[in-house]
């Protein structure tokens, strides 16, 4: 007997297998896979009948026991999806993965024909096709699956399965925010109150959403309130049309006729359901490889893109849309050692759209804010990207008494893209017939060399009775009403706009932009324009900027008011200067600005930063002199980001005056398991379950935690991507409480509010030493009265369990060899972190 003792202590030495007290749980195989490979247990040495057992589970890292798990499946180190995967005995008594023919049909691998019968087997995939290699990894819970690129289904980067894709659950929902401003001028005081709700429910894809504000203010004159429903429409993804449906208050893209707000419908393309690989515009790349051979795309110099194709043609079609910056260089490498390239231009505007695609749009509805029985209307738009090099673009909208028609085309060349468009309207205002035409041009281009964008230079010239829909509703409500309407479109002449991006490498980045208007008749012309300069030296930020502002009229768009028609100028140069104080990430910044106009200067100091041991109290000091009149201002403003709000408060005083004021928002969730607070959410979100994990704080998740009701909040998903979502279980008050996942993965659609539920386990943390020395077996299993595996015998025949009574009984073993363990937790351990008992296993 003592002879068997020395050789097991001599084992342990020797594999230096150090069980610390979390690896008697059941993921003991997250210990790393250096052991494994190191050294291999032989189970002779472990004699007499309660030794006698498979003990793989101690040397090999990524040992489970024979079951089904929820995995992460990654091909050739890309993430596809979580999938349950069933993991089996081989004849050589290792456990190791399989699926069945669906799923290997879902990861996109191809079968031979024999292969392909789907007889409900359990496949194994180097037994498919030795080529094809796997290796599992406990620790992540994650297979990854090398698979050569011949064998693979083409799927365009970015790939969702549709199947993998959450509608949603139910859940009631309201984003809040609220703001009091006082302010005291000259003696004068007043005060200022805004609240605004953006609400919504969800009914599987069909998503209500409304919008109401409330505003109140008060003053020495007197006071007055106002409530005000903005907006309420019902919108619906159709994932098979790769649209969506949205029915109510809606606004129109404004890309080919001037936007509109309006009651009605809308069904139009929506790119987000494409994977990323698919959206914006981007060349289809296509040429001809003489063996199997190695394809790179790269632009500027920088490699996007790589695969592999067979002999023959080959077309690629997935490029991500990067930028519009810098023409394709293809390279195609062959596997007998020759290489060949060729350049495809990639220039682009707004409107491109890959060859083969179809966007379109359908509105219907009456106009809003006009006031007229007949302002109803409809608008059709499509476009189409006949191939790398054209795309048709064409719309049509009609109206009361008014039709217009719109015909584009952008095309991309060597030189830039170029884009032409033309417009025509029939009108009828006050018994008056209008007829008239709008020409536009425009243009994108990088010029590599040099690293100047010209990211869009556009002009359009209309003729003098050329009218928007908006505008014609307009004259006719404002002749009826003995007004006058003004809008940015009315009677505009023409337009040139230009912007011009220059980078300087480490000389820092200079831009262009501006626009000049003009009108027909007495309504003069706009110009504006900046210039700037930014760079950096070290760790210190700086920009130089001038800007000019020309305005023949001082209105806001689409009123009934009247036009100043004297020109006002203003011109501006601002330079500034930001530093952190300090070189952690958390640093102070300091900000220095001067501004000076042809009237005024100004100098503004700002320090901001964050504090707290999560940083979510961030804070900003100001201070501004004026030099008109030569008055100095000071502030303070605090924003603290709370796990179920956030809270703000200002305040500031000048020459004459003094403010104050407060604020609140966040978002308020209603679901099957009670009311959840937390930070705003966006229009898809997630709500977390974790029962008992209070205190869990949530990735990614704006500071927020696990509430006392086991829910928290995730902020914000990408629509129809896989998103991680991830506790860290820390700060878990409860130290009865364990979670048992803590990472989760989604892929939501837009606008859905989906419930992920992380498992946690539940009871007190102990620590048993079985009495005597050496009378189990090492590595043997612990069973709970359901014959659930809760645990192993470690070292030392100390057996570590997480148990849901104070009093119980555990089973070691199987069968015949099996022995039961009787424990009972005193009242004055019920709360320490680990629990230490001792006994017997009879």
């Amino acid at each position: 007997m003592k002879f068997i003792e020395k050789s097991i202590a001599q084992l342990n030495k020797r594999i230096k297998v150090v069980f610390i007290i979390g690896s008697f749980s059941l993921f003991i195989q997250s210990m790393p896979s250096a052991f494994a490979d190191d050294y291999e247990f032989d189970p002779s040495l472990l004699l007499g009948s309660k030794n006698n057992i498979n003990i793989n589970q101690l040397h090999d890292s990524n040992y489970v026991d024979p079951g089904d798990y929820d995995v992460d499946i990654y091909i050739n180190n890309r993430f596809l999806e979580r999938k349950t995967v069933s993991f089996q005995l081989n004849d050589k008594g290792k456990v190791i993965p399989c699926f069945d023919q669906q799923q290997i049909d879902e990861m996109g691998i191809l079968l031979d024909n024999e292969s392909n019968q789907d007889n409900g087997q359990c496949l194994v995939l180097n037994q498919i096709n030795k080529n094809i290699v796997d290796s599992f990894d406990a620790s992540n819970f994650r297979i990854m699956i090398a698979v050569p690129q011949i064998l693979l289904k083409r799927r365009p980067q970015g790939y969702v399965n549709e199947d993998d894709l959450d509608a949603g659950n139910t859940m009631l929902f309201t984003n809040y925010s609220g703001n009091y401003y006082k302010n005291k001028s000259n003696g004068q005081t007043s005060d200022y109150g805004f609240g605004s709700i953006n609400m919504g429910v969800n009914l599987g894809t069909w998503q209500f959403r409304q919008q109401a504000s409330y505003s109140y203010n008060s003053s020495k004159s007197g006071s007055n309130s106002e409530f005000n429903w903005i907006r309420t429409y019902l919108q619906k993804p159709l994932l098979t049309l790769k649209s969506m449906l949205v029915v109510g208050d809606i606004y129109t893209t404004g890309a080919q006729f001037s936007s509109l707000a309006f009651k009605g419908i809308q069904l139009m393309s929506d790119e987000r359901m494409l994977p990323d690989s698919q959206k914006g515009y981007a060349p289809v790349i296509r040429g001809i490889a003489t063996t199997t051979a190695r394809v790179v795309i790269k632009q500027n110099g920088i490699e996007i893109y790589q695969t592999t194709v067979s002999p023959g043609q080959f077309e690629i079609d997935d490029l991500y849309p990067t930028s519009y910056e810098g023409d394709l260089l293809v390279e195609i490498n062959e596997s007998n050692g020759k290489v060949s390239s060729f350049t495809v231009p990639f220039t682009a505007l707004p409107e491109s759209v890959r060859a083969g695609r179809f966007k379109y749009n359908f509105t219907a509805g009456e106009v809003n804010n006009f006031g007229s029985e007949n302002s109803y209307f409809s608008d059709v738009a499509l476009q189409y990207g006949m191939n790398n090099t054209v795309t048709l673009n064409t719309g049509v909208r009609v109206g009361h008494q008014y039709q217009a028609v719109f015909v584009g085309s952008v095309i991309a060349t060597k030189l830039g893209a170029i884009g032409f468009n033309s417009a025509f309207s029939n009108a009828d205002v006050g018994g008056k017939n209008y007829q008239g035409g709008r020409l536009g041009i425009s243009y994108s281009r990088t010029f590599s060399p040099t690293n100047t964008v010209i990211t869009l230079a556009g002009y359009k010239y209309s003729t003098e009775n050329f009218r928007e829909y908006n505008d014609v509703l307009g004259l006719r409500k404002s002749a009826s009403n003995d007004m006058e309407w003004n809008s940015s479109s009315y009677n505009q002449e023409s337009q040139f706009t230009l912007s011009v991006n220059q980078s300087l490498d480490k000389w820092g980045q200079l831009y262009i932009s501006g626009s000049i208007s003009n009108y027909y008749g007495n309504k003069g012309h706009d110009a504006q324009y900046q210039i700037g300069y930014s760079n950096t030296y070290k760790d210190i930020a700086y920009s130089l900027a001038y800007s000019r502002q020309k305005t023949g009229q001082m209105t806001a768009n689409n009123t009934f008011t009247p036009i100043t028609t004297d020109p006002i100028s203003e011109d501006m140069v601002m330079l500034s200067v930001s530093m952190p104080l300090g070189r952690s990430d958390y640093s102070p910044m300091l900000s220095l600005s001067s501004s000076h106009s042809s009237d005024d200067s100004s100098y503004q100091t700002n320090l901001s930063g964050l504090l707290g041991e999560d940083k979510t109290l961030s804070y900003s000091v100001n201070a501004d002199y004026d030099t008109q009149n030569r008055a100095v201002g000071s502030g303070l403003h605090l924003i603290k980001q709370l796990p179920f709000t956030t809270l703000s408060g200002s305040i500031s005083n000048g020459k004459h005056y003094t403010q104050g004021s407060v604020g609140i928002q966040g978002a308020l969730v209603a679901h099957s398991g009670g009311v959840t607070l937390g930070p705003r959410i966006s229009d898809s979100f997630a709500l977390v379950e974790a029962k008992g994990a209070s205190g869990a704080s949530v990735s990614n998740g704006m500071g927020a935690r696990i509430d006392p009701f086991g829910y928290a909040i995730v902020p914000s998903l990408v629509p129809y991507q896989y998103n991680n979502v991830s506790l860290d279980g820390k700060n878990i008050r409860n130290n009865n409480i364990e979670l048992l996942e803590n990472t989760k993965q989604i892929a939501p659609y837009s606008g859905s509010s989906t419930k992920i539920v992380f498992k946690t386990q539940v009871g007190y943390p102990v620590l048993i030493s079985v009495k005597p020395a050496n009378s189990l077996a090492l590595g043997e299993n612990v069973y709970d009265k359901d014959r659930h595996i809760v645990g192993m015998v470690g070292q030392s025949n100390q057996i570590y369990v997480r148990v849901e009574n104070k009093k119980g009984t555990l089973t070691v073993g199987k069968d015949e060899d099996s022995c039961q363990i009787d424990y009972s937790i005193p009242e004055e351990k019920e709360a320490d972190k680990l629990i230490l008992l001792s006994g017997q296993c009879l």
